[in-house]
């Protein structure tokens, strides 16, 4: 038995250490740019290459804005990147689990559900004349490493907007998602 679990383990593994073989650059670009668009439909969105961001509001129309994220902040969110490897998810990413692992009823072993409602995520990098894009629905209940990593890089992006003056300004929505 340990031996079959030592081979899934394998099996599950070998994507991720192919996938860090192939290392991106870790100077920065010139033209990094980053579409970032987030929330219920993804309707909220950040566009660095025009400067600027959409905020759903709900029931009103959505909002357009001026948003500049600073050299530093746009660096800080490319080492982000890099460091969980972002430029190796597929483009359309799942985290549903493995309901094969959940079976097996193998410690740390991921509860099966879904959240409703669920935020929606789509990601297109351009970095040194190559395009990364990533879509995912985060609908899965799931705390694996890439899920946790992702989030981390969305909670990255999502403070800088959410700490800028300009976002502050903003007014909030007058409902909501159920």
């Amino acid at each position: 038995m340990k031996s079959k679990l030592l081979a899934l383990i394998c099996i599950l593994l070998i994507p991720f250490v192919l996938g860090a073989c192939n290392a991106y650059p870790k100077e920065p670009s010139q033209d990094f740019t980053l579409e970032f668009r987030y929330g219920v439909g993804a309707k909220n969105i950040l566009d660095t290459s025009n400067g600027k961001y959409k905020k759903d509001m709900v029931v009103e129309e959505s909002i357009i804005i001026d948003l500049e994220l600073s050299k530093e902040q746009l660096a800080e969110i490319r080492e982000k990147m890099i460091e969980i490897h972002f430029f190796n998810y597929p483009d359309e990413f799942s985290s549903k689990p493995n309901i094969l692992l959940s079976l097996l009823r193998l410690p740390n072993a991921p509860t099966i559900g879904e959240y409703e409602p669920f935020s929606s995520y789509y990601f297109m990098v351009r970095d040194g004349g190559r395009t990364k894009q990533l879509h995912w629905d985060d609908k899965y209940i799931n705390d694996s490493l890439e899920v946790q990593q992702l989030r981390e890089l969305i909670q990255l992006i999502e403070d800088m907007i959410h700490s800028s003056p300009e976002y502050k300004e903003l007014p909030e929505p007058r409902g909501g998602y159920l």
